[in-house]
């Protein structure tokens, strides 16, 4: 299956940041091989996440998982990649049958 194509922005809603220091907003784009607002909809259902964490839970899960699989046998990601694995087998017991 063709990947996924997303754009993920970020922006600063704190009016005390210097904006001389950081810039306001941060915009990329990445692939992946799964339906994020899938995911998301699924971890809805998690019995330890709620509703309003299920959002941020899900794509920066997917966003590090992404990096991590490609970096798995690297020194980044080579003694965590297997408790990855792991940790993500256990979430999805996690997630109520619909």
């Amino acid at each position: 299956m063709p990947p996924y194509r997303y754009r993920i922005t970020v922006d600063s809603l704190d009016d005390q940041q210097d904006a001389s220091e950081l810039p306001e907003s941060l915009q990329f784009e990445f692939e992946h091989n799964e339906n994020i607002f899938t995911i998301v909809e699924r971890l809805r259902t998690h019995e330890n996440i709620s509703e309003d964490e299920a959002a941020t839970f899900g794509v920066g899960l997917k966003l590090f998982g992404s990096v991590l699989r490609t970096h798995r046998n690297d020194p980044i990601g080579e003694s965590l990649w297997p408790h990855f694995l792991e940790f993500m087998k256990t979430l999805k017991q996690g997630v109520r049958k619909s």
